[in-house]
């Protein structure tokens, strides 16, 4: 679970940039994050990537899991806020 540094709204419209995926704990996360099926978020747009969420994510992308919402498709960014938490 994270915390919510802003809505949804306001980190998808704000102004955003790719990190690494593995170097991301600590942003606020501009992008779903999800393993589908069954499609339940494991980070929503606006929500701070902890480092135990980012290890899951990663876990899970090393299990082959089908992760999905990053518009990066090789999983190796993730798009974060430039907004500090």
């Amino acid at each position: 679970r994270s915390d919510t540094a802003m809505t949804i709204a306001d980190a998808m419209d704000g102004t955003m940039h790719p990190v690494k995926l593995e170097d991301s704990a600590g942003c606020i996360s501009g992008e779903f994050v999800y393993i589908y099926p069954p499609g339940i978020p494991l980070i929503a747009p606006g929500e701070c990537i902890t480092e135990q969420l980012l290890e899951v994510i990663l876990d899970y992308i090393r299990k082959g899991l089908p992760v999905q919402g990053l518009s990066d498709q090789t999983l190796e960014t993730i798009l974060v806020s430039e907004q500090a938490i």
